[in-house]
């Protein structure tokens, strides 16, 4: 199967760039030191102004139309500030900020997978004569002081995964941006570049059929997290199209995920008792959504006197070396392309800052099964 590399245009793609107003507004030195004075002036958030500005979301009335006025009295024009600022110097190297939005850096890249796509990234934007600058943005309403500088071209954002899916307004107000990683099941607003999960769960799958698995389980301790939807219906679906059964096991007390999961998943409070409730169904296959999980279910399943290669078949994703060596036996594990998804990820961002107008898309990159070593 070849999961190649996809675009799927999406909605239409906005900004505003740091420029000069066509109006007698001279008191910020940016476009969103602007939306701040004019969420200011109406009592909102930056947010709101953002979306009266692109009309991308619904603003009740008498907001939007306090809003429209302050910006008519400041006499401040959407129109021209979406035009992009133009480089003054095409040959100059691009600054690019590396935004983790909503988390903390250390949170976000203590994780052997999301620190190798940040390796990878400051090696590809080097490669590509572009400036790097690690930027933290804990409320995503509050711009970072660092992205009010002139010379910053662009943003490269880590997005936690509890954030709304507007919670990148602010940001792509300031400058262009690309999204890096996440699962994400709502139309983007913005590129992202990221693994194609559903692939991920559907490789799985058909590992664990391929060596004689007819009993499956999904495993998964943070179901609520939009990419293990997405790895759990490609797994469930894979199983199905091969006359296999597939449950999944998930950690949780949130009945209502049984409308996404399927109504025979089963739902423990905790991990101690999800691995008696997988040893009591006795899968001949787990596929464990993340190699962070994995140790805790080892020793679970140890336990229960099931032993991973020989009672049960294991296969997980993201291939974290430091994680999969504690392990006996080392189990398969899929690598979601790092390399290609930090590559992709900075071309994009060179051609969003020359296209700004254009649409979004999303770029999926084709995970791969990495087999245990010998």
């Amino acid at each position: 199967m070849d999961y190649g590399v996809t675009q799927i245009p999406v909605r239409t793609f906005r900004f505003r760039q740091n420029g000069s107003h066509n109006g007698s507004v001279t008191t910020p030195s940016s476009d969103s030191v602007s939306l701040t004075r004019i969420a200011e002036l109406a009592g909102v958030s930056i947010a709101t102004v953002s979306r009266v500005v692109n009309n991308s979301r619904p603003v009740q009335p008498d907001v939007a139309a306090k809003v429209r006025k302050i910006m008519k009295d400041l006499r401040f024009s959407p129109v021209a500030t979406r035009r992009g600022r133009p480089r003054e110097d095409s040959r100059r190297p691009l600054n690019i900020a590396v935004v983790s939005l909503g988390m903390h850096y250390r949170l976000h890249f203590d994780q052997p997978v999301m620190s190798a796509v940040l390796g990878a990234i400051l090696s590809a934007a080097d490669d590509a004569n572009m400036h790097t600058n690690m930027v933290e943005m804990m409320k995503p309403e509050e711009l970072s002081p660092a992205l009010l500088r002139t010379d910053i071209d662009g943003a490269l954002v880590f997005a936690a995964g509890h954030l709304p899916p507007d919670a990148m307004d602010t940001l792509r107000n300031c400058c262009p941006v690309v999204r890096v990683m996440g699962g994400q099941l709502e139309p983007a607003e913005v590129d992202q570049v990221t693994a194609d999960q559903t692939a991920v769960g559907f490789l799985a799958s058909e590992y664990l059929v391929s060596l004689g698995c007819r009993k499956l389980a999904y495993a998964n301790a943070h179901p609520n997290w939009d990419f293990g939807k997405l790895r759990s219906q490609g797994f469930i679906s894979a199983a199905h199209t091969h006359g296999v059964e597939a449950t999944a096991f998930l950690v949780t007390e949130d009945q209502s995920l049984q409308k996404i999961y399927g109504a025979d998943s089963q739902l423990r409070p905790n991990l101690q008792e999800l691995g008696r409730t997988i040893a009591e169904h006795r899968p001949d296959g787990i596929f464990v959504s993340r190699d962070a999980e994995l140790s805790d279910l080892y020793r679970e399943l140890a336990e229960h006197k099931i032993v991973p290669g020989r009672d049960v078949q294991i296969v997980s994703c993201d291939n974290e070396s430091a994680r999969l060596s504690m392990l006996h036996p080392r189990p398969a594990s899929i690598d979601l392309g790092t390399s290609e998804i930090a590559y992709q990820a900075v071309q994009r961002m060179n051609w969003r800052v020359q296209n700004p107008e254009a649409k979004a898309c999303k770029i999926l990159v084709c995970p791969y099964i990495a087999l245990q070593e010998s």
